[in-house]
């Protein structure tokens, strides 16, 4: 509370208005033991008689509202939550429960739209238009956290002339954020189309596994290293079949490529996750069984090995693989023709074979 003190203003002495002020600005320093103003036998008609009489009432009104006051600090935490909580029944338990959820939604819902005033007004881009680009789906993920999964325009100097380009994104698998780099619909390619394949013309969805053409396939390969958002500590998912099935996420702990072939004495190490070996710096971030049965797999010589991908044309009969020469080329996402699309997971049902195998950056 903020009190302004009434000044005295050089009145002389023998004012009556002095004695007025000063009692005044007495109250004002402690209202608790305030002190009636006294009329003093002024005439009824003395204007003074109004200004005590009002000076009075307030005075009354403030030293009542400061006593109805509860100064006890009032703590609420976990524990004084769950001790109300105890003394409920289950039907107002329940109750209690519903409430607090309908109100936390409530408040991430304004928070979400605050959030979106607030870049909206600062001109960060929603990527929703070729004016609106964005620099990356993660870009528009942190930016717009309710963005969903579709087509955004995004623009890099490196990258198609500078000019800008639609990407497919996936904006809700593992917190979203996620560009298509790679959709491999039918086994027929040839060794430019693995970098770079309808770039400008993005899917609109996602291909069907069992309505395949080679008009899905799609690549932006070889603009990868430009989206990932660090040079180390990127993420990569892999997808087939149906999405978020039949494959995984990772994070690269080193810089690696995504258009690297095999370097000479590369040594593979072995297929397992966590060992040494060629570009098998990585953390797994999930691991998507068949969404059908419910099975899993294993990082295996018959299926993925535990690597990123690289690019095995010249060398390997999986042109885009993970794959350390073991047995046959397993763990491969785009390979030249002879399969629907590529020999991808033996070890799963509908992985050998899953009719459309994604790639992903973030």
């Amino acid at each position: 509370m903020t009190v302004k003190k009434l000044e005295l203003n050089d009145l002389h002495p023998a004012n009556p208005l002095v004695e007025v002020i000063n009692a005044v600005n007495e109250n004002f320093e402690d209202p608790m033991t305030f002190k009636k103003l006294e009329l003093n036998d002024l005439h009824p008609a003395n204007p003074l008689v109004e200004v005590i009489n009002t000076v009075n009432e307030n005075f009354d009104a403030l030293q009542d509202s400061l006593q109805n006051v509860d100064n006890t600090d009032t703590v609420v935490d976990n524990e004084t939550v769950l001790d109300y909580y105890e003394t409920l029944n289950i039907t107002d338990r329940a109750a209690l429960i519903t409430a607090l959820r309908t109100e936390e939604i409530a408040v991430l819902a304004r928070e979400k739209a605050a959030l979106k005033a607030r870049n909206l007004a600062l001109g960060l881009n929603t990527g929703l238009t070729r004016d609106e680009y964005s620099t990356s789906a993660w870009q528009i993920k942190q930016d717009y956290p309710d963005s969903e999964d579709g087509v955004y325009w995004i623009q890099n100097d490196d990258i198609n002339n500078g000019e800008p380009f639609a990407v497919y994104c996936d904006m809700t698998t593992l917190g979203g954020g996620w560009t298509l780099i790679v959709q491999n619909s039918i086994s027929n390619w040839t060794e430019e189309q693995v970098f770079s394949r309808n770039a400008t013309t993005c899917p609109t969805q996602l291909a069907a596994y069992n309505n395949r053409s080679v008009e899905q396939n799609y690549s932006i390969l070889s603009w990868a290293n430009k989206i990932k958002r660090a040079e180390s500590g990127f993420d990569f998912m892999i997808t087939a079949r149906e999405h978020a099935s039949l494959g995984g996420a990772w994070t690269a702990n080193e810089a690696y490529s995504f258009t690297q072939t095999i370097v000479d004495g590369a040594d593979f190490g072995d297929e397992q996750l966590g060992t040494p070996g060629w570009r098998k710096n990585i953390t797994e971030l999930a691991r998507f069984g068949n969404n059908d049965t419910g099975q899993t797999w294993d990082y295996h010589c018959d299926a993925m090995e535990a690597r990123m991908p690289w690019v095995g044309i010249g060398h390997n009969p999986g042109w885009l693989t993970t794959d350390g020469f073991r047995s046959g080329w397993w763990g491969t996402l785009i390979t030249p023709g002879g399969w629907e699309p590529a020999p991808w997971l033996a070890n799963v049902q509908d992985g050998a074979h899953p009719g459309v195998i994604w790639y992903w950056v973030r």
